[in-house]
């Protein structure tokens, strides 16, 4: 661990309630606290994973799951939908929801190399690792995260051909031809990949070595249920026309097919509506329209996300469970509208926030110097570890930095005041000074 991360604890499910049964993420009880002081020295290596720089903490491992979680029911949830709608983001706030372990840019462009590496292992869906997930007071749960996506070749710009299914010819990459290949393989309810690494970030590619090591089980795995994913944040994509004719495949008629089929799966299903903190109002409206067009559509569970917001993951990747389980105490719970989860997620961020500027006033100046000598002190402090969990050690240092600055011109402020007391204490016999 270097010697500017925070030593204190790190929320890895990234979960809260309320007192009653409206929960804003689904039935999750409140936040797990992991102290890095509890993590084997041996875990808390530099450089274990590069993209996570400021805490030098490996996700995989942080996250892995323990001997004794095997024994818990596990579902393997199967994220699909078209190009660029949050698949990835999803992901990856729902594995690794701290804000030090989120990327918002996750590419597809890879080298051949790295296609036939252990991690992609020649296939064109990602394995997100296993996590654990608390779903009532009675219930934990592992989920195997699962993205069906599209790898492309960094040479050719064409997609990638898996020896491991059917060959199409090589065209664009969001072709209607591949998206027939991708609706077909995206739709199977059963995968299998010996040897396929965990996906962490794409940094990870190549060095795997350096990253703590979870692999797919070697054996058919079958697909507990699907989030088949919407992008509400605008209509067209100029980077996703068909070549042919200058026509477009748009998301919608993409969107109507997949989840035509998906339905025939008999699966439990849920729509995500995604970059929900960027949306098109005009598209989030046709969407619901398109929706309630079909009896068949307008029955499936709709919920709208933000994975930068980190608004609703848990909510999705839960409702998979409720749809599976199918048990009595699910069915009394109102999960909270985007509306209503966002602005509980501004109030909670208020209240860390102020709990969090409050400590700064009220510590000692020995510990304002800077950053890393104010987490050295309060690293275990719960107002600090809040708000760190919250947004993330870079949004919290500026925060530090921005009111011990204030802090430190307010106590110099105050000393000066009292100045002219003091000398008249002092120097009681000294009369004024003067400049002459």
């Amino acid at each position: 661990m270097s010697k500017d991360s925070p030593r204190g604890q790190f929320t890895y499910n990234g979960v809260h309630a309320t007192g009653n049964t409206r929960l804003s993420e689904f039935s999750f009880l409140p936040r797990q606290q992991v102290s890095t002081s509890q993590i084997p020295q041996a875990l808390q290596e530099p450089g274990v994973c590069q993209r996570a720089n400021r805490s030098k903490i490996s996700p995989t491992r942080l996250f892995s799951v323990s001997p004794d979680q095997d024994s818990l029911p596990i579902y393997t949830v199967c994220v699909v939908g078209y190009p660029k709608s949050g698949k990835s983001c999803l992901c990856n706030r729902f594995v690794c929801p701290h804000p030090d372990f989120y990327e918002k840019v996750h590419t597809s462009v890879i080298s051949s190399t790295d296609f036939a590496g252990p991690v992609i292992n020649s296939e064109h869906w990602l394995f997100w690792g296993t996590v654990v997930r608390r779903i009532d007071e009675e219930t934990n749960a592992r989920f195997r995260v699962v993205e069906q996506t599209e790898f492309v070749n960094d040479v050719t710009f064409c997609p990638f051909v898996s020896p491991k299914i059917s060959s199409y010819q090589c065209r664009d990459s969001h072709s209607s031809s591949t998206h027939n290949e991708y609706v077909r393989r995206s739709t199977s309810v059963k995968l299998y990949s010996p040897n396929k690494l965990r996906y962490i970030c794409t940094e990870q590619l190549g060095h795997e070595q350096r990253y703590g090591e979870e692999y797919l089980p070697d054996r058919e795995l079958e697909i507990t249920g699907f989030l088949l994913l919407f992008d509400v944040s605008q209509r067209l994509r100029p980077d996703t026309r068909d070549l042919p004719g200058g026509c477009a495949q748009n998301q919608f008629s993409f969107f109507a097919e997949i989840l035509s089929v998906l339905l025939k799966r008999k699966k439990p299903l849920v729509l995500v509506a995604t970059k929900r903190d960027k949306v098109d109002e005009q598209v989030l409206q046709e969407f619901h329209q398109m929706l309630q067009k079909s009896s068949d559509f307008k029955r499936v569970p709709l919920i709208e996300v933000s994975s930068h917001c980190n608004i609703n993951v848990e909510l999705a990747f839960g409702t998979i469970v409720r749809l599976a389980d199918n048990k009595p105490r699910f069915s009394k719970i109102r999960p909270l509208s985007y509306q209503e989860a966002s602005r509980e997620r501004d109030e909670e961020y208020r209240i860390a926030r102020e709990a969090f500027v409050n400590h700064i006033l009220r510590c000692s100046s020995e510990f304002l110097v800077n950053w890393q000598s104010f987490m050295s002190r309060y690293s275990h402090q719960v107002d600090v570890t809040r708000f760190v969990n919250l947004v993330g050690s870079t949004a919290a240092q500026s925060t530090f930095e921005q009111f011990s600055e204030l802090q430190k011109i307010e106590t110099k402020r105050r000393h000066m005041a009292n100045l002219p007391n003091a000398l008249r204490a002092l120097l009681p016999h000294v009369g004024p000074v003067t400049n002459q």
